[in-house]
């Protein structure tokens, strides 16, 4: 078991990801990266990394850290997410690809709620959280013994299934949280 406080040796790379299995299906080297975490972002967290690999757009990827101590190797998810227009770059016979990759929380975001789609007061927020987040390909937990919600809930104009995922969790004083491994 690594003790993270004792310092650690670290190195990262990414893996494709079968969105129908949610396991990895292949290993992609990474250059460089980072991984940004925003409370006040709808996406919650976001990842910019630079590989040799070919890769299209809208394939998913996850990136892990393998920490060593003292003989003790962990292998830890960090980020999982969907690749936006990767950009190529090629100087001289180097070739590389920037991949901006976004939360799995990106396919409720662009899923726009029907003018009037209503959530009638007294209903348990986590089921209807659950029910909203449906379409991503990740598993959602919710935990038991979720609140009702007091008020009722009617989409507007360009409300989509997250940001009215994010209203109700707010309701009942819940967060969406995003884990390494993708799953919310």
């Amino acid at each position: 078991m690594i003790n993270y406080s004792n310092g650690i040796s670290a190195s990262y790379y990414a893996a494709k990801v079968n969105p129908h299995t949610w396991t990895d299906a292949g290993e992609i080297s990474i250059i460089s990266g980072n991984i940004t975490k925003k409370s006040d972002s709808n996406l919650v967290v976001s990842a910019d990394i630079t590989v040799n690999d070919d890769i299209g757009t809208e394939e998913w990827v996850r990136i892990y850290m393998i920490a060593e101590q003292a003989g003790d190797k962990e292998r830890v998810p960090l980020f999982t997410g969907i690749v936006s227009s990767p950009k190529r770059n090629i100087r001289g016979n180097n070739e590389t690809r920037r991949l901006e990759c976004y939360s799995v929380l990106k396919v409720a975001a662009d899923i726009l709620l029907p003018l009037g789609w209503f959530a009638p007061a007294r209903t348990k927020g986590g089921d209807l959280i659950k029910i909203l987040l449906s379409d991503l390909p990740c598993p959602v937990e919710v935990d038991e013994g979720s609140p009702n919600i007091i008020s009722s809930f009617v989409a507007g104009d360009n409300d989509s299934k997250l940001s009215i995922a994010q209203e109700i969790a707010k309701a009942i004083n819940w967060q969406i949280k995003v884990n390494g491994d993708g799953s919310v």
